[in-house]
């Protein structure tokens, strides 16, 4: 979980091990750029899977959502 929290863009983050999924919560300022969701969930999982944790977007829900 260190390495998705320890990003600058992310405020904090749910990790489910069993599942191999995260709910991420970004910082206020990551939610100012365009289409920030996808974004961010994109540059995500390319930082976790040059870690060598193979990662990919799955979906992006709202705070209403989840």
């Amino acid at each position: 979980m260190q390495m998705v929290v320890g990003q600058p863009q992310v405020s904090s983050a749910s990790v489910n091990l069993t599942t191999e999924t995260a709910i991420v919560w970004p910082v206020s300022e990551a939610k100012n750029a365009p289409n920030w969701q996808k974004q961010l969930g994109e540059a995500l999982a390319e930082h976790l899977t040059s870690c060598g944790y193979n990662s990919s977007l799955r979906g992006i829900f709202s705070r209403s959502q989840v």
